[in-house]
Parts: structure tokens; sequence; C-alpha cells
């Protein structure tokens, strides 16, 4: 069986209402993520159960959402642990439907995102994993960037050796609950809020692969992303997620899951390095990407220094835990 497949099929766009749960996560935003509620409540063709997991210092997101709290598909959670992907967890556990979509407090989403996204995960019942395009809101470019994630062709991959074939973030993501939550959720080390600072998406698509679930990503399905750093926050972004990434696959290699070297070429070698030189070859703003190897190379020595449960491949907890 081949590692992945470019699937050339039509989406099947079911007309029927699917049951889909919807995940976000928030912290300190305020009215920042009642654009994102209110994107969700109004998706189409779908029975919605919406889980928001506030995890503010203060109270102004619960205030921001006072109105939308009235809708009795939205449930509202204040939430004093730490980490989204701590709050993750506790909404996969609170969600209806075996099918659950995240999204992240800096985005909104079309009526369409939530019925497409789920129609066309449903007749693939060994995914475990998928991602969807992350479209940048209109910015100006010469003053900084959003992350987004350019999806052209739905692909399905199989095993951890293929896994660079269907990437994506967490800003549009999707998750059999069910699935997810046998083989450990996300790793609560990983991510934004953690010691390890990043790398929960990617994990957890690894973790599925390595479970023997399978990973797709899909053009079929987008939300907008309005998360605008300035280049010089994109610094700071970029030092978070490469340590976060080495970290995430550092464990991949302590329990001796040979795939995950090809993985490691690709993203060091190709997307830490040569693509960041050619970019910058061509007078596009980018860099060689030397840093980016350190920051890699930092997360995965404290990653290959973190201990491992070998059985579920989530870390465990130790007593040092700062960055």
């Amino acid at each position: 069986m081949a590692g992945h497949e470019a699937l050339q099929v039509v989406p099947s766009r079911s007309n029927g209402v699917r049951p889909v749960s919807v995940v976000v996560c928030t912290r300190d935003r305020g009215p920042l993520v009642a654009a994102t509620v209110s994107s969700v409540l109004e998706s189409d063709a779908v029975s919605l159960d919406l889980i928001v997991i506030d995890q503010s210092v203060g109270d102004d997101t619960e205030r921001a959402l006072s109105a939308q709290r009235d809708d009795v598909r939205l449930r509202y959670v204040r939430s004093t642990t730490e980490g989204v992907s701590t709050a993750r967890n506790i909404g996969l556990r609170m969600a209806r439907n075996d099918i659950v979509l995240l999204t992240d407090d800096d985005v909104t989403v079309p009526p369409e995102w939530a019925h497409d996204f789920a129609d066309a995960i449903a007749p693939l019942p060994r995914v475990a994993v998928a991602f969807c395009r992350v479209d940048a809101a209109p910015h100006d470019v010469t003053k900084g960037f959003i992350p987004d994630h350019f999806v052209d062709r739905p692909v399905l991959v199989r095993s951890l050796l293929s896994k660079s074939r269907a990437r994506g973030i967490g800003a549009g993501m999707a998750v059999r609950r069910d699935a997810v939550l046998e083989f450990g959720g996300f790793d609560e080390h990983l991510g934004p809020g953690s010691a390890l600072r990043s790398g929960e998406d990617r994990d957890l698509a690894a973790r599925a692969l390595g479970a023997g679930w399978w990973l797709f990503q899909t053009p079929d399905a987008a939300v907008i992303h309005h998360g605008f750093r300035t280049w010089w926050e994109g610094k700071a972004l970029t030092r978070r997620d490469w340590y976060g990434i080495g970290a995430a696959y550092a464990k991949q290699l302590k329990c001796g899951h040979a795939g995950v070297v090809v993985v490691l070429a690709h993203e060091v070698l190709w997307l830490g390095f040569a693509k960041p030189v050619l970019l910058w070859l061509s007078g596009t703003r980018g860099g060689p990407g030397l840093r980016r190897i350190a920051y890699f190379a930092c997360g995965l020595v404290r990653g290959l220094r973190t201990p491992v449960d070998r059985e579920t491949v989530l870390y465990t907890p130790v007593e040092d835990a700062t960055p």
C-alpha cells in the first residue's frame, strides 16, 4: 500500500445536514474571538455543536461573548489551565460529535466551511487528522505577514514516511474525536502556552499515522486568518515554531520510528534552509534560514532530553519544565 495518495475525486458535498462539533480555544483575545464565534454560528447545512474554551486571565472575553452565549449551540467554558493543547483536549472530551473541527481565535470562517470540511472527511473513515486551506486576510505585505497554508489538491497519507505530503496548521484542522482520544489526544507539553512552545499540530498528525490512522488535506474548505504579524514580530514566531517542530519530532526519534528521518530532512533541508535561500536570492523577503535550523536544533535537543511514554508517544512531566 502506498504511503500517500493524491486523490483525483470530486468531493461528495452532501446536501444533508451533518452533525459537526467545532472547538475554539482562546486566551485574552476579547472582541477578536467574538468575530470567530459569530462566523461559526453562521455555518450552513450542519447540526452545530460549538465549544469555546477560554483560558483568559481577565473577563474581557467572557463579556465579548455575552450576546452569543444565548445561542443554545454554543457551550462556553472558563478554564484555569494553560496551553492550547490542554484546551483542545478539554474541547474534544466535551464534543458531542465524532467529527470535530478546530480553528483559532483570530480566524473567521465562511458559512460553508464546517459542512464542506466535514463532507470531505466523512467518506474516509480511517482519517483521524485532516487539514484545510488557511487563507490570509487582506493585509499590507510591506509591513508584515499573516501565516497561511495553501492546499492545491486533496492528498491522503497513510504512513509517517510520507507525512510531508500533507502538512497543515491548527487554524484549519479536523479530527475524529474517538480515534484521537484513543491515542492520547494533543500532547499537552507541546503547542503555544506549553513548555515546548509549538508543534502540537504536526505531532498529532505524526502520532495518528503511527497509530495506524490516516492523514488528509483538502482544498475544498478554507478559513480566513487575521493574525497579522509585523516582520519583527515574525522573528519571535519563527523562533517559537521551529523550536516546537524540533521538540515534536524528537519523540519520534526516541521511539525508534525510522520514517520520521524523511520528515526531518524535508522540514530542515527544504523548509528550513533551501526554500528561504531561494526566496532570498529571488529578492523576496526571507533569509538563509540558519536561525530556523538553530531553533529547530534547540527544540530537538530539548525533546530528546524530555521523558517520553513509548506506548502513547506523549511527553511525560519533568520537574524542570522551563524552555
